[in-house]
């Protein structure tokens, strides 16, 4: 029982930590003055990777919760709701970006916009996620 609880534990900081790092980086290369060339060079590789992490901490999340008989922590649920909103997010987040372009001033304040809200809202859930699992 020790093993499962350490996995648990070891899974919501290992959530914490890199989404608050990679989202972190994301929202500051959102502030950054690039050229939309530059940026978009940078930006797919930082969402594909923040893509494929929320992914794989959801996926760890269920196999907690599997090896736990679905009786987990509430941290480990928040964490897996958190993620699941981040990936939608991203989802609405990918199509604004489809429609962006070198012309598109309109288009482009949608995508940037949403996107400087969406990472904020994703650091504060993050943060808020470590101070609810420290207090758990």
């Amino acid at each position: 029982m020790e093993a499962i609880n350490e996995i648990t534990s070891l899974s919501i900081w290992l959530f914490i930590v890199l989404t608050l790092f990679v989202t972190s980086r994301i929202f500051l290369l959102l502030k950054s003055k690039k050229d939309l060339q530059t940026f978009s060079k940078i930006y797919e590789r930082w969402t594909l990777f923040f893509r494929a992490l929320l992914g794989a901490l959801f996926f760890s999340g269920v196999v907690v919760m599997a090896i736990e008989h679905f009786h987990s922590r509430v941290q480990v649920w928040l964490m897996l709701i958190f993620a699941l909103i981040l990936l939608a997010g991203t989802i609405k987040e990918s199509t604004l970006y489809q429609k962006t372009g070198i012309g598109k001033n309109r288009e482009n304040e949608l995508f940037f916009g949403f996107c400087k809200k969406f990472y904020i809202f994703a650091i504060i859930g993050i943060l808020s996620i470590a101070i609810i699992s420290q207090v758990g």
